[in-house]
């Protein structure tokens, strides 16, 4: 009998991360929370000054609705809050617990493989995307400047390399004309706890996996360059051209921006 049903690790202040919690607690799954905190987002003024910068009034309610520390106080679930990307230094304690499932929703750094040995029936991540569309870093801005029109999620087995594991679920969802990435991580947000229940349910059972096929890895994108993009692709529909692609390959100044 584990102790734990599962280990969720996800980013704090993450719409898709709290929605996605929520859901499998309300579930009924036990869950041992690790977050990580990007700097400068904390909600309690409580926490160390050298971390902390003091919302705006408006941005204080949406900290607190998308926190998924927050969400663990309130709930007693247990939780570690952390600022860093590697767990190495949690690896000691975690492994002195037991798991059934590993399940890793959004984080910003690759983890090792470490952390996937520690389930005992599955470990899982969940991708932004409809994979084996969009695999890597650039899931959020690059379908915006291409103009897809839809996007999705997908539940596949934790491995060495990104986004390769076999699919254990997914979902497309569509894509507005005019979407913003506010807009597509809410649309995440609302698909997320159907396709990672889903994916618990066929967890542990290999001939229900789907395949990954091989595809195009795209590497992360700065705000700045999709805002660029964006104008750039704005003017030249003024003037009548077609806009400018994003590749997988970073190819363009705009890329580098």
């Amino acid at each position: 009998m584990s102790e734990f049903d599962l280990l969720y690790i996800c980013t704090d202040n993450n719409a898709t991360s709290r929605a996605g919690l929520e859901n499998l607690h309300k579930a009924g799954f036990s869950c041992l929370v690790i977050a990580y905190e990007l700097p400068h987002l904390r909600y309690d003024p409580k926490q160390p000054e050298e971390l902390y910068c003091k919302p705006l009034p408006h941005r204080k309610r949406w900290l607190k609705d998308q926190s998924s520390t927050v969400y663990c106080h309130a709930q007693g679930i247990p939780y570690f809050l952390t600022h860093e990307t590697d767990l190495d230094s949690l690896l000691p304690l975690l492994r002195a617990l037991q798991f059934d499932y590993v399940l890793i929703n959004e984080w910003s750094a690759k983890l090792s493989m470490d952390i996937a040995r520690l389930a005992k029936i599955e470990a899982m991540n969940c991708h932004p995307s409809f994979l084996p569309e969009y695999r890597g870093g650039n899931i959020t801005y690059a379908p915006l400047i291409n103009g897809e029109t839809d996007s999705g999620l997908t539940v596949h087995v934790l491995t060495e390399k990104f986004d390769a594991g076999k699919i254990l679920a997914r979902r497309r969802f569509p894509i507005a004309k005019n979407e913003t990435t506010v807009g597509l991580t809410f649309k995440r947000s609302l698909y997320v706890g159907d396709v990672l229940l889903e994916a618990l349910e066929k967890a542990g059972r290999p001939s229900e996996y789907l395949e990954n096929p091989e595809s195009p890895f795209w590497y992360r994108q700065s705000r700045r360059s999709y805002v660029a993009y964006r104008v750039i692709n704005w003017l030249r529909r003024i003037i009548g051209l077609r806009g400018l692609r994003r590749s997988a390959e970073a190819a363009r100044w705009l890329d580098r921006l």
